[in-house]
């Protein structure tokens, strides 16, 4: 009983962010909350996709302007030891009629292994904290993304409506990007 409630709640969460229900078989979960102005992001999809085909996508800073439309540019700013990168990743996003373009440097980290973590500087972004992990596993004919975030927007956020919205925006960034992610591997 349960899952059929949250099958439907799926549903209508998805038709009131005027996503198209008929992708909804890939996605396996989709939560935002707020709690005192830090959002808590977790997402799971499930793409048809090969996982040797969507890693390289991921991992690659310079590849993440083609996976989701708010991001307008990315770059490396330097490379660290190990695994490590300083991002420079400038955001654009519209809420209503109000545009604004966001600014986050985050140390990047991508293991081999298919996890990545950003962290944000916040002395260097519009976040006074970010934290993203990606973790990307899957076969010949399907990759598995998992995407857990905290953020903590470092501007106005309006406390009646902003949350509302901002949890809309979010979520369909998000299923926006895997959808991109999986045409970009065909």
């Amino acid at each position: 009983m349960l899952h059929i409630r949250f099958i439907h709640g799926a549903y209508l969460l998805l038709f009131l962010i005027g996503i198209n229900p008929s992708y909804a078989d890939e996605i396996r979960r989709l939560d935002v909350t707020n709690d005192a102005g830090r959002y808590t992001v977790r997402f799971e999809v499930m793409l048809d996709a090969s996982v040797d085909k969507a890693l390289p996508l991921m991992m690659e800073p310079a590849n993440w302007p083609k996976l989701s439309d708010v991001i307008i540019d990315s770059q490396v700013l330097s490379g660290l030891p190990g695994h490590k990168k300083k991002v420079k990743v400038t955001l654009e996003g519209c809420v209503l009629f109000i545009c604004k373009t966001l600014l986050k440097t985050e140390l990047m980290e991508s293991l081999p292994n298919g996890e990545i973590t950003t962290l944000a500087l916040p002395d260097q972004s519009d976040f006074l904290y970010a934290r993203e992990i990606w973790r990307i596993t899957g076969d010949d004919m399907h990759t598995r993304v998992e995407y857990h975030a905290e953020l903590v927007p470092d501007f106005f956020v309006p406390p009646v409506i902003g949350p509302y919205i901002l949890r809309k925006k979010i979520q369909s960034l998000l299923i926006q990007t895997a959808h991109n992610l999986e045409r970009l591997t065909q």
